[in-house]
């Protein structure tokens, strides 16, 4: 996949997945009563295509928070786990570095730091928790 990096050192892929319409959705184009979040990853079986979690990320700069009340809302009437995931870059090999891992429903855990090889497991994981009998599950 093709990256841009703008001067923020924030990536934003090609092909359409930028920043125009979350800046139109707001006001003044819309009331500001008009809420919205994207959502940064929906982990989803490729045999029976359903959704198995959804995953907040950030740039981890050493926040403390970053709210994730309408993802967890979202899983809870899903009935999928949520994640948050707040990730350093590995500037030499343009990767993801170390993360802090939040489980964010359910429950809620505090934040774990994780080696991208971990994540990489914890993903791997989700999709095993598929049911279908599919070869994700």
């Amino acid at each position: 996949m093709s990256y841009l990096t703008d001067v923020n050192g924030e990536r934003q892929r090609l092909y359409g997945d930028d920043l125009t319409f979350r800046e139109w959705h707001r006001f003044p184009t819309l009331p500001a009563y008009c809420s919205m979040i994207d959502i940064d990853i929906v982990e989803y079986c490729k045999d029976c295509r359903q959704p198995l979690a959804l995953i907040e990320t950030a740039i981890d700069v050493g926040q403390l928070f970053k709210p994730t009340t309408v993802t967890k809302n979202l899983a809870v009437l899903a009935g999928i786990p949520a994640y948050l995931i707040l990730y350093k870059i590995a500037v030499k090999n343009q990767s993801i570095g170390d993360c802090r891992v939040k489980k964010i429903y359910p429950p809620e855990s505090n934040f774990r730091l994780l080696e991208p090889e971990e994540v990489k497991e914890l993903i791997i994981q989700i999709h095993q928790n598929c049911f279908c009998g599919g070869e994700d599950g």
